[in-house]
């Protein structure tokens, strides 16, 4: 009997220990994640873009596109290694709905609209019978 006791209480503690260690795992770097932000300013017949490039993985380029609506207006290229300010003046033709989209090894980082879309002319087909 006095044996059982401690194989007993042996076996309860062996139950109760965690499962990894070590028990707080170490700070890990931030992922290799672009970071962009921008604003947009509208002047007299353009728009005046500013990029602050917070961080990018690796030296390279970042892609531009200016759309107005689904239009196409102005792309470009701009070597990028961090850290930057990049400033830009964007054609701006009348009024309407327009977006900067930038891109990074063809993924898309950042959108930041401009103005305020324009509803469709017609009612799409999945909201008729409503």
């Amino acid at each position: 009997m006095p044996r059982r006791i401690p194989l007993l209480l042996l076996a309860l503690l062996a139950g109760c220990r965690y499962t990894f260690l070590p028990l707080v795992p170490k700070a890990a770097p931030p992922p290799p994640a672009v970071l962009v932000e921008a604003e947009l300013a509208e002047a007299e017949g353009s728009v005046r873009a500013t990029l602050w490039v917070r961080r990018v993985p690796e030296p390279g380029y970042l892609e531009l596109r200016w759309y107005r609506g689904r239009t196409l207006l102005w792309e470009g290229a701009r070597f990028v290694e961090g850290g930057e300010v990049l400033i830009l003046e964007l054609p701006r033709e009348g009024e309407g709905p327009y977006r900067l989209e930038v891109r990074w090894q063809g993924e898309r980082v950042l959108v930041r609209p401009l103005g305020t879309p324009t509803p469709p002319k017609a009612t799409p087909p999945e909201w008729r019978g409503s």
